[in-house]
């Protein structure tokens, strides 16, 4: 589809713009090896066109008419794209645009249409981290996706129990803050998987205790190695520098939230306002 678009319309291109997407066809292997002594030596439009129709030879190209406005965008965006970073890699092109997507579309743009005054900063911040959140879950499911049982969030209650001998059921809800309602449904499902089983606890009657079960440390051991390939993927393309400076960060965040959580659930949102500095508001 691609090269239709660029055979139908090969006479808008300027000559460099001709060269420049014979270059990056012959990168992505569209052509044999016959036409390499066109590349990157000169090249003209006649060039482009006539190396398209040796890879079409039984296909009429001229009888698809496509709208030229596709392909000049594109050709534009790669100028830009050029120009901006000097890079000819296609995943930083897409990673580029991937960045000018995010920018239109900033919360503060929806504000400032509407005269709403807003902190432009931690709008965005919260947007990423709701992003992230969505896109973690996506990426967990399908990493986990032969380990039904763990799919959800039940990976994470049986990796951090693994770490204990036993601790109450609140206690495993707490350390994964949520709330006792939805921890106690997960907690649950673990049971009748029996990744997990209960027992009375010792110290107090009025506690139920867990741990993980041998099929559970099983499961566990199993499933490590596809944790850590979701945990890579996740991580993306960051470098380790960069990966410590969000850990770190990240870590900041956690604190905050985690002592909201343990020590201040029952107050009011105008008074976990008041647990920020003031200069930061």
């Amino acid at each position: 589809m691609f090269l239709v678009i660029i055979y139908n319309n090969i006479y808008f291109l300027r000559g460099h713009q001709a060269y420049r997407m014979i270059q990056i066809l012959f990168r992505r292997n569209f052509f044999s090896k016959e036409y390499g002594s066109i590349y990157p030596k000169t090249v003209n439009k006649n060039h482009l066109r006539l190396a398209i129709d040796s890879k079409f030879s039984n296909f009429d190209l001229r009888t698809l008419r496509m709208d030229f406005s596709l392909l000049k965008e594109l050709v534009n965006e790669m100028e830009d794209f050029s120009s901006q970073t000097h890079s000819n890699s296609l995943d930083d092109f897409r990673n580029w645009l991937n960045t000018k997507a995010y920018e239109r579309e900033n919360p503060k743009h929806l504000f400032k249409k509407y005269e709403l005054t807003v902190n432009d900063l931690e709008n965005e911040i919260c947007k990423q981290i709701l992003l992230l959140n969505r896109f973690a879950k996506q990426m967990i499911r399908k990493g986990l996706q032969n380990y039904p049982q763990l799919a959800n969030e039940e990976f994470t209650y049986l990796y951090r129990l693994a770490d204990y001998d036993s601790l109450t059921k609140m206690q495993l809800v707490e350390k994964n803050g949520h709330e006792k309602q939805t921890g106690i449904e997960i907690i649950k499902r673990l049971l009748k998987y029996g990744l997990i089983e209960e027992f009375a606890d010792k110290e107090d009657k009025r506690s139920t205790r867990v741990k993980v079960t041998k099929s559970g440390l099983d499961l566990f051991k199993k499933s490590s190695t596809q944790v850590t390939e979701v945990a890579k993927i996740l991580s993306a393309d960051l470098s380790d520098e960069e990966k410590k400076i969000l850990l770190k960060t990240l870590k900041k965040l956690n604190e905050f939230h985690f002592n909201v959580y343990h020590e201040h659930k029952n107050s009011s949102f105008e008074d976990l306002g008041k647990l920020l500095p003031q200069k930061r508001k």
